[in-house]
């Protein structure tokens, strides 16, 4: 299964967005997790991805053109430092694009 376990975020009594956890792993093997916008039913991975490469990569431009091109290539758009689209896979596909870049360019270091 895709999704593992799903977390309800809320704003007093109205439901924010819910957190889904998965069983793909990132480049420290934590659990990738999405998020679905309660209000749109967009997806995002809530700028985790952006951050994480940003501690391996310290050039902007390099940073932005990763992730345009993970985006790109599985139809997500980013907003902010937020990968986002209307499924879940296309968000998990975009990340995992740039964990597994951040794993190989450590590993061939």
């Amino acid at each position: 299964m895709l999704t593992e376990q799903f977390y309800k975020h809320w704003s007093g009594d109205k439901l924010d967005s819910i957190q889904c956890d998965t069983r793909f792993v990132d480049d420290i093997n934590d659990d990738l997790q999405y998020f679905i916008d309660a209000e749109t039913g967009m997806c995002c991975d809530d700028g985790y991805t952006r951050d994480e490469l940003s501690l391996y990569v310290d050039d902007d431009k390099l940073i932005d053109e990763i992730m345009k091109v993970a985006c790109h290539r599985y139809g997500c758009e980013m907003f902010g430092d937020e990968i986002r689209a209307e499924h879940p896979e296309q968000v998990l596909q975009a990340m995992m694009t740039v964990y597994a870049w951040i794993v190989f360019s450590k590993e061939m270091k």
